[in-house]
Formats: structure tokens, C-alpha cells, sequence
């Protein structure tokens, strides 16, 4: 490649310093040669935007928000700053994440060879888990109003190394150029805080761009440092319980009815069938035990922050 494409790097921090830094440190470490991080500090409530702006200087760009704008309005705020500086591709970047330093140099060069993908995202492991896949992209299973990672728990044996289509690309990474911006809008920031990935490809699919999985490109990723974080937090937790609802049924209620035909039904079916198929095909895929109960604590501790939230 001649001449590299300009790519903003997004991260979101919302009391999340230490993993911020993290993840910094990862993402100075690539290979590719031409990109900007940009930190939207999400008002955290301690002095997280001074000590990051104090580490690493002009190396990155931050915004130090006053309030909790939610995931997708959060990221909006840096979307619009990278498009105003002519980004070429823009990457959102979970704060939780590590990331191989030849990640983005694949999946730009994968996006960069056809002009009719617009959204590419990496193989995605588990950070204590490295060998243990998190993520391949994902797929929407219409009939039931749920939605599938690819490959998730599963050790990494080669079995997802072709680039493949995906219906979407989770929002932890997610590298995204900058014309789909132009032409379909930037996240749905209704969404607070879960879907606004799952929305944005669905609409970018509808548009006409391919949504790629970029085998190459690794990252590993904490997973849910965010909601960790909630029960201290009263305020956030009764913003995010009220705007996803339980089970976050009033994102899928407002995904469905927008995007499908079948609409009430896949959301009738994701309650009384898709939930509970979650835990049985682990428990039988395992042979353990453990994923049923571990469903089962879900489902308990989801209904238990609901009725504090609200």
C-alpha cells in the first residue's frame, strides 16, 4: 500500500483509568503507520482525562466529557471530531482491550482492496484467556430476536481463519471507513449503552457496503469492565436499566420492529426459547454443568440491578 489511509482510534473511558492506559500503551505499539487515538473521557468521576492528557502528551487527542453521554452518543463525539479532520477509516476501540501490533495494517488492508466493504473487525480472544476466542463477528438470528458471536468460547484451532461476511461486527472493535458515516448517519445514540453496533451495521448492510471479519487481526478483551463498574455508580445503572430495560428487551423491542418482518414474534421467541437454549447448548457442548447455573445467575442478577436501577 502506497500511501495509508488516516485512521482515528476511538477509545471511551468511564472510570476505567487503569484499563485506558492499558490499552493505550497497546495501540502505540502498532505497526501502522498512520493513525490517531483519540480518548473521550465519558465524565468519569475521578481526574481520569487530566492524568491521561499528563502521561502521554501529544501522542493522543482527549475530550473530558461533564456527563455520561452512553457508549454510542460517547463515540459520536469522536466521530465527528476524526470526519471533521479527514479521517479515512475510523476504529472503535474498547478501553478493555490489548491488541497484536499488526492488527489495524490487516484490516485496513483488507477494507482498502474493495471499495464496497465498509466495516472490518478483528478475531477477538479473551484477555486471561488468550488462546480462547471471544468473538469472529457476529449474526442476527431474525426468526428469535437474538444475536450470535461467532466462535465464542471455543479454542482457536485455525477453524476461523478465512475472512467471512458477517451481519455485524461487535463494537469493541470495529473499524469503520469514513463514507459510511457520510452515507447512513453516525450511531444511533437512542441506544445508551448496548445494540448501537448490531443497529449501525444492519443499516450499513442495508446500504450496500460488506461488514468483513479480518482473521488476522487479533485483539484480546477483558470483557464487561463497564458493568462491573455500575453497582457504584446509582445514577448510570438507573439511566441504563431504564433505557435498555430488562434484559435489555426495549433495545431488541425498538431493533426488531424497526428492521423485521416478523416482528412481535422474534422477541416472544428470544424470552420463552433463546435464553434458555443459551444455557442448555453450553451445558451439552461442555458437558458441564456450570454454563446452566451460570445462565441462571444471570437471569437473577439481571432482574436484581432492573429493580434497583428503576
Amino acid at each position: 500500500m502506497s500511501t495509508w489511509p488516516k485512521v482515528f482510534i476511538i477509545l471511551l473511558n468511564w472510570n476505567g483509568l487503569e484499563d485506558t492506559m492499558e490499552c493505550i500503551n497497546s495501540l502505540l505499539k502498532i505497526t501502522y503507520p498512520n493513525y490517531k487515538i483519540l480518548v473521550i473521557d465519558n465524565g468519569s468521576d475521578g481526574d481520569d482525562a487530566n492524568i491521561i492528557r499528563e502521561h502521554f502528551g501529544s501522542e493522543i487527542d482527549i475530550f473530558a466529557e461533564n456527563k455520561n453521554h452512553g457508549f454510542a452518543e460517547g463515540c459520536n463525539i469522536g466521530i465527528r471530531y476524526s470526519l471533521q479532520r479527514n479521517a479515512d477509516y475510523i476504529l472503535l476501540q474498547n478501553n478493555d482491550t490489548i491488541v497484536d501490533p499488526d492488527f489495524l495494517k490487516h484490516m485496513v488492508s483488507l477494507a482498502d482492496n474493495d471499495e464496497t466493504i465498509g466495516i472490518v473487525g478483528p478475531k477477538i480472544y479473551y484477555y486471561d484467556r488468550p488462546n480462547i476466542i471471544w468473538d469472529t463477528g457476529a449474526i442476527i438470528k431474525w426468526w428469535c430476536g437474538d444475536f450470535y458471536g461467532c466462535g465464542n468460547r471455543e479454542v482457536d484451532n485455525g477453524q476461523y481463519d478465512i475472512p467471512v461476511h458477517r451481519d455485524y461486527i461487535t463494537g469493541c472493535s470495529i473499524l469503520i471507513k469514513a463514507k459510511v458515516f457520510n452515507a447512513i448517519g453516525l450511531l444511533d445514540n437512542s441506544y445508551f449503552f448496548g445494540l448501537e453496533d448490531v443497529d449501525f451495521c444492519t443499516r450499513a448492510r442495508r446500504a450496500g457496503y460488506k461488514i468483513m471479519y479480518c482473521p488476522k487481526a487479533k485483539v484480546w478483551h477483558k470483557g464487561g469492565r463497564s458493568r462491573t463498574r455500575l453497582a457504584r455508580f446509582k445514577d448510570t445503572l438507573k439511566t441504563i436499566y431504564k433505557a435498555g430495560g430488562l434484559f435489555d428487551i426495549k433495545y431488541r423491542v425498538k431493533f426488531f420492529k424497526k428492521y423485521s418482518r416478523l416482528y412481535p414474534l422474534p422477541i416472544i421467541l428470544y424470552i420463552i426459547v433463546s435464553l434458555p437454549y443459551r444455557a442448555l447448548r453450553l451445558t451439552y457442548k461442555t458437558k458441564n454443568i456450570k454454563y446452566t447455573t451460570e445462565w441462571i445467575k444471570v437471569w437473577y442478577k439481571n432482574l436484581r440491578n432492573y429493580y434497583k436501577g428503576i
